[in-house]
């Protein structure tokens, strides 16, 4: 199974505080925003596809934790993973 760092071609230094908006394709990246700004956030798992650097658009499963802080956490495997659970 990939990490996001795999998935992102980056380090998890390199990860560290960057931003995933970039990643996500244009409707994902709206579809999340809508998604943070929700109150009380749902807790059911959800759909994103990333297109990294030169590579294929991968779709991850993910959940979504948003901190006190205002940042979010989002935790994702391959969705193709998930079905063959």
């Amino acid at each position: 199974m990939k990490t996001t760092s795999g998935i992102v071609s980056l380090s998890p230094d390199e990860l560290h505080d960057k931003s995933i908006w970039a990643n996500l394709t244009a409707s994902d990246a709206a579809r999340l925003y809508e998604r943070i700004k929700q109150t009380p956030l749902t807790a059911e798992p959800f759909l994103l596809n990333f297109v990294p650097p030169s590579l294929s658009p991968i779709t991850l499963n993910c959940s979504l934790r948003v901190l006190s802080s205002g940042q979010f956490v989002i935790v994702g495997v391959p969705a193709n993973f998930v079905r063959r659970l």
